[in-house]
């Protein structure tokens, strides 16, 4: 799986510097990356489908047993047409930082709403905010475990009150954590010397 993670954020980093748009087939090739190891062919009442190549769920899925339930699987398609036209529109007009991350973190919590796969649908969510992230050239967020239940909540509370300000103010809250570490990490570089060793 770490491995499969690993080419994944690769094929991210190399379609971001190509521009290539969000797209249906984008995410698809994405989550077949992400998902090569870990995923099979599902045979349900929908019918067949590989979720080892990205292909979009045909049946229910919940949050755990008896948990949340997602979108009805005949409106997967259709919702994840119209978040990448979204997207695709929204990229061309962003301006500010601030606007760029949010656009990010939006589509994060849009695409873990659709919930279009069997699974993986979490790391897709991250993928896809750090692919665009990636194609603005900005430091990528990371979502970090110690923080993953205030993270599932701010989730759930969004998609229950269907706003997203608690989800856009626990990312910023990550992307501050994140730049904050990373500058601490360059501080102490700094204070390491130099000397030969003979």
């Amino acid at each position: 799986m770490n491995e499969d993670l690993k080419q994944a954020y690769e094929l991210a980093k190399t379609e971001s510097s190509s521009l290539v748009q969000i797209t249906p087939a984008l995410l698809q090739r994405l989550n077949a990356t992400l998902m090569r190891t870990t995923s099979s062919v599902h045979s349900v009442m929908g019918g067949s489908f590989d979720s080892s190549k990205g292909d979009f769920r045909l049946c229910g899925v919940t949050a755990g047993v008896g948990g949340h339930s997602y979108m009805n699987y005949l409106k997967v398609l259709a919702k994840v047409d119209e978040l990448c036209a979204i997207l695709q529109a929204k990229q061309k007009t962003v301006g500010t930082l601030r606007e760029k991350y949010e656009l990010s973190f939006n589509a994060h919590l849009n695409l873990v709403t659709i919930h279009p796969w069997v699974g993986g649908n979490g790391r897709m969510a991250r993928l896809l905010m750090n692919y665009i992230q990636f194609c603005y050239h900005l430091f990528p967020t990371k979502i970090f475990k110690e923080d993953r239940e205030e993270y599932i909540l701010s989730l759930r509370q969004c998609q229950d009150e269907e706003t997203n300000q608690v989800f856009l103010d626990f990312m910023a809250r990550q992307l501050k954590k994140s730049l904050s570490l990373e500058i601490e990490r360059f501080n102490a570089s700094q204070k390491r010397g130099f000397s030969f060793m003979f």
